[in-house]
C-alpha cells in the first residue's frame, strides 16, 4: 500500500463520517421540528390593511408618549421606555 493509497482511504473515510455527522444533525432537527421545512402561509398585506395597522400603532405611540411610557431623547435620537430603563 502506497502513500497515496492511505490518503485516499483517509479522505474517503473522513467523508463518510461527515455525511453520517450532518445526516443525524439533519435527522435530529427533522425530529424535533417536523414543521420546520414548512414556511407559514400568509398572503400578503393589501394596502388598507397596511395604512390602518399603522394608523393603529402611530396612535399608540402617541399615547403612550403622552403619558410617559415612552420618551424620545433627542441627543441620541431614540425612543426608550421608561419600565425597561436603567436608573443612573
Amino acid at each position: 500500500m502506497s502513500l497515496d493509497d492511505l490518503k485516499e482511504q483517509k479522505r474517503r473515510s473522513d467523508a463518510s463520517v461527515r455525511f453520517s455527522i450532518d445526516h443525524s444533525v439533519q435527522l435530529f432537527r427533522a425530529l424535533a421540528n417536523p414543521r420546520q421545512d414548512r414556511p407559514a402561509l400568509t398572503p400578503p398585506r393589501d394596502s388598507d390593511e397596511i395604512k390602518a395597522l399603522n394608523v393603529l400603532a402611530r396612535r399608540k405611540l402617541l399615547i403612550a408618549m403622552r403619558s410617559g411610557e415612552v420618551k424620545y431623547d433627542a441627543e441620541r435620537r431614540v425612543l426608550t421606555i421608561a419600565k425597561y430603563t436603567r436608573s443612573e
